[in-house]
């Protein structure tokens, strides 16, 4: 796992309300074998992979202290930008359901929603 891997596996591990120990875990595995983006000075990052010629958000985490800045849409700014450029269509996102009433996830979901990403 290099630097910047590991950088990434702190953030999520200090958003305990997002990540649980389960999904550090697999998120482990998903540092090593799909895509990461990052801002630059690593106060979030994004993770993806292709999916049937979509592609799929499967990670994404901003440090606590820079969330409600412009971090989390600067990174789905810079997918959108790339996506195009492989002229794919469709982004997609998974994230607890909206039946699932639990605080974190209503940002989250929130935030997504605002994005365009359903």
């Amino acid at each position: 796992m290099d630097n910047i891997q590991k950088k990434c596996l702190d953030i999520a591990k200090s958003l305990s309300e997002w990540f649980t120990n389960i999904a550090i875990q697999n998120m482990k595995i998903d540092l090593e074998i799909n895509n990461i983006l990052y801002d630059k000075n690593l106060n979030g990052f994004l993770i993806y992979n292709s999916d049937n010629g979509d592609i799929k958000i499967i990670w994404m985490a901003v440090k606590k202290e820079f969330q409600r800045k412009g971090i989390g849409s600067k990174l789905i700014h810079q997918l959108v930008l790339k996506v195009k450029k492989l002229n794919v269509k469709k982004i997609k996102v998974e994230t607890l359901s909206p039946n699932e009433c639990y605080e974190p996830y209503n940002l989250t979901r929130s935030f997504y929603e605002k994005m365009v990403l359903r």
